[in-house]
């Protein structure tokens, strides 16, 4: 059987050549600190809803691992990654550094999948492809989105990286060394799936990239035996796990990945449009740089292709809009090593006695990937609000163990005030259940307007926005002036326009935390309705 090897980098002339030869020497550093300095400059915001749900939840986990209160709430029922991985560690970093910390994380995460990125690419296609891969993939607009979030995406995506430079990595080894990688295989895999159940939807693609490179690189018997150390190893790490790990993480699997059902679900064509316009000329490129490649590698080449739009189509399938923004980037990882491959033939840095005429061109490619990257990244980071001025005022009129609150940013709330309240003393507009004075058990609407009538909560933090249905159901009693003041009116923008956070309190809460207007600085006091300027649905968690 013939074997291939990756084409060489060839001797350049002229000037942008040369640069280009410098470059690629090195790169990697630079690429990354450019990296990291865009993320951290641009990308400023107060805790997202999912980022405030696992660094709470992360931090009840390790306090109970320390001694501390047993965590009642069944996380492994409903989060998309198994609660004692990702969560658990994102908790122990918020209590070291807060959430900053934990999001630097994510970031350290993203340079360590474009670093994996780059090597990979590098064996397969040369230099050149490796460089341009790697621009691609470092600043897209979904990737700087996720290098900033506390949420699993960032982690999930490095395990995963490092499981595909492995796969690709074993057939280049000698048997035993290649032996002993691939048996890493199976843990690293284990991993991804641990610290985001999507994950398992890119474990098929990396054994079979494991299997047809060493199929390329050693012939059909070594690549049995690296698919059957791979397998067997996969095989034993999902057997200790299940010996050792809670069976309720089997429903959170099944609830939030393998049978997930849209809650509103969005048109193919919309979804569709999504990914068009997050990782449309990473796609492009990549399915250019496959047919430019040939017949050489093809099977890989075919298999990068298609693991790259499986997301995609997942979530087209499923009509599926929520965290679709943040599976571009596993899509885009995927897809980079042949875009790369079309940009370097592009620029013509593969084929030495060309001329360089085109080299502009990929270059200006990369710059507009650059520019859409930043744009696109803000963007999504600004979906949510900023809530600091909210979680201000609400600072002044919570109190330790005392009371019951009302927030329809529930989860931002409750972690950002964690220092002064309990988990008991907080309720969300998603789900509430409440028996009245006349011993009638209510759930829903029902339930919040008595409880709101008898004076239940003592604050109400309102926004109208993914649930302005109900929060106009129920904030009759809260406007009837019978019981509960408006205390503050406070402003925010976010990607989508103009909103408000309403806040009201009973009188009793109101005149211990805002005595006159004047000693709330945040609070625009008034009682007009809220009108036009609702916030639009952001995305939730998944």
């Amino acid at each position: 059987m013939q074997i291939t090897h990756p084409v060489a980098f060839p001797a350049e002339r002229g000037l942008m050549r040369s640069l280009v030869t410098r470059l690629t020497r090195t790169p990697l550093p630079l690429i990354l600190v450019l990296q990291a300095g865009v993320a951290l400059v641009l990308l400023h915001n107060s805790a997202f809803q999912d980022e405030a749900l696992y660094l709470f939840a992360g931090r009840q986990i390790v306090t109970a691992w320390l001694g501390g209160p047993p965590v009642v709430e069944p996380y492994t029922h409903y989060f998309s990654g198994y609660p004692a991985l990702y969560p658990a560690l994102a908790g122990t970093l918020d209590m070291a550094g807060g959430v900053e910390a934990a999001r630097f994380f994510s970031l350290l995460c993203i340079m360590g999948v474009t670093a994996c990125l780059f090597f990979t690419t590098r064996r397969l296609f040369g230099e050149a492809s490796a460089l341009f891969a790697t621009l691609v993939f470092a600043f897209q607009g979904s990737v700087l989105f996720i290098a900033r979030l506390a949420t699993y995406d960032a982690a999930c995506l490095l395990f995963l990286a490092l499981a595909t430079t492995v796969a690709l990595r074993v057939g280049e080894l000698p048997l035993r060394a290649a032996l002993l990688w691939a048996a890493t295989l199976g843990p690293l895999l284990l991993l991804a799936v641990g610290m985001k159940y999507a994950g398992l939807l890119f474990v098929p693609s990396i054994i079979a990239l494991l299997f047809i490179q060493s199929v390329r690189l050693r012939g059909w018997p070594r690549a049995i035996v690296h698919l059957g150390v791979a397998l067997v190893s996969l095989a034993g790490a999902v057997a200790l796990v299940l010996a050792f790990v809670s069976r309720d993480a089997l429903i959170g699997l099944s609830f939030t990945t393998t049978n997930r059902v849209a809650f509103d679900r969005t048109p193919a064509l919309t979804l569709a449009w999504v990914v068009i316009s997050l990782g449309g000329i990473g796609l492009v490129l990549g399915i250019a740089g496959f047919f430019l490649q040939g017949k050489r590698l093809v099977w890989l080449n075919l298999t990068l292709v298609l693991t790259a739009l499986l997301a995609p189509a997942y979530h087209i399938y499923k009509g599926e809009l929520i965290s679709l923004n943040k599976h571009v980037a596993f899509a885009i990882f995927f897809i980079a090593p042949l875009a790369g491959v079309a940009l370097a033939r592009l620029a013509d840095l593969r084929a030495p006695g060309q001329g360089s005429q085109r080299w502009p061109a990929a270059i200006a490619i990369c710059l507009v990937i650059f520019g859409l990257g930043l744009q696109q990244s803000q963007v999504q980071y600004h979906v949510w609000a900023n809530s600091t001025n909210m979680i201000t005022a609400m600072r002044t009129m919570v109190r330790p163990n005392v009371g019951h609150y009302l927030a329809e940013e529930y989860d931002v709330a409750r972690y950002s005030l964690q220092d002064i309240t309990a988990p008991w003393q907080w309720s969300g507009v998603n789900w509430f259940e409440y028996t009245d004075k006349a011993h009638h058990y209510l759930t829903g609407v029902p339930a919040y307007k008595a409880a709101i009538a008898e004076g239940y909560f003592d604050v109400v933090e309102l926004n109208y926005g993914f649930n302005v249905g109900l929060d106009l159901a129920i904030d009759g009693g809260l406007k009837s002036g019978s019981a509960y003041t408006l205390v503050a009116k406070i402003p925010y923008t976010n990607s989508y326009g103009l909103g408000y956070y309403w806040i009201w309190a009973k009188y009793a809460t109101a005149s211990q935390a805002c005595p006159s207007a004047s000693s709330c600085a945040l609070a625009q006091l008034t009682r007009d309705a809220p009108t036009a300027l609702l916030p639009r649905k952001s995305s939730l968690r998944g």
